[in-house]
């Protein structure tokens, strides 16, 4: 194993920790770093830099000096991101979650804060990531902040490129839908979005969206917003007593500005239509009905079925 190795520099812990990592799988593996040096294609000092903790090492060294020793290379970029994320973001003001995001202006700044923690990769690496969708010049323009709001379509490809998926990518897509709203300077009915709905004293019900806020002191609060119809996607129904929690009085016009009128839902069918083929074919003993039939139903597709000449009958 030759010498023993140096202490670790003081640094910064999230640096440490990659550091350690680096060291513990060196000596599982049982390599000097003359032998890591063959296996890795960089050089001893190069290695040894990378170890010392004396600054954030290049991330195809640490992927190779992991490799090298038999190491998951994604889990030492995993701890090289946070030790450079850490570097970056020291001292700097915290950077709002994307699910607390309110208008275009923190909706770039959480979207920077995303891309330096994916590592600041070159821009050509995000183009190709996004199969051509984000071009190189276009994410240049957006992180200097010499370009106009981004597009839904922008948003969500810039965040998968950056390593989001599953719930954290719906975050980001709410964040530009209430960054939308914000511009507009009204409640904009999102396709998909959740909703809730609150069924008044007299009948009516009212719509509305309630979306997380955390005010200054830290504290999270829900922001109601009303919805000037029955929105599409899913609907959550409340308790008036809940909604009023949830506003802090009026279930609907609190933190609103706009005047708002609440509308019915539009009549459902009291009963499906089936198809014309659907229906001689259930008369005439071809298919069986199903149970959640009604009886009404099963009696109209009677009708027809004798009106086309069939003599089966329906119990």
């Amino acid at each position: 194993m030759g010498r023993r190795e140096n202490p670790i520099a003081p640094c910064e812990r999230e640096l440490e920790k990659l550091v350690r990592c680096l060291r513990d799988h060196r000596g599982r593996a049982g390599l000097n770093y003359r032998e890591l040096a063959e296996r890795s294609g960089c050089s001893a000092s190069t290695l040894i830099r990378a170890a010392s903790g004396e600054q954030i090492p290049k991330l195809k060294t640490v992927r190779a000096y992991a490799a090298a020793c038999g190491a998951d290379p994604d889990e030492a970029e995993r701890l090289w991101k946070r030790a450079r994320y850490r570097a970056v973001r020291d001292g700097q003001e915290p950077v709002p979650h994307p699910r607390y995001v309110r208008n275009f202006a923190e909706l770039r700044t959480a979207l920077a804060d995303l891309y330096q923690k994916d590592g600041a990769r070159p821009f050509r690496e995000l183009e190709a990531a996004s199969h051509g969708v984000l071009a190189h010049a276009t994410v240049g323009r957006f992180l200097r902040q010499e370009s106009g709001r981004p597009t839904r379509q922008f948003v969500r490809a810039f965040a998968i490129a950056c390593g989001a998926k599953g719930k954290i990518l719906h975050e980001w897509e709410n964040a530009w839908d209430r960054a939308e709203e914000q511009r507009i300077g009204a409640p904009a009915v999102i396709a998909g979005r959740r909703a809730s709905e609150v069924v008044l004293a007299d009948g009516q019900p009212v719509y509305f969206h309630s979306d997380p806020e955390r005010t200054p002191d830290g504290q999270e609060v829900r922001r109601i917003t009303a919805a000037a119809q029955r929105p599409r996607g899913t609907l959550i129904k409340v308790s008036p007593s809940t909604a009023a929690k949830l506003a802090g009085g009026c279930p609907v016009c609190a933190q609103t500005t706009q005047e708002f009128t609440p509308v019915l839902p539009p009549p459902r069918s009291p009963q499906p239509v089936l198809r014309k083929r659907a229906a001689v074919a259930l008369a005439t003993g071809v298919a069986r009905p199903r149970r959640t039939l009604s009886r009404m139903v099963v009696a109209k597709t009677v009708s027809v079925g004798q009106s086309q000449g069939g003599t089966s009958s329906v119990a």
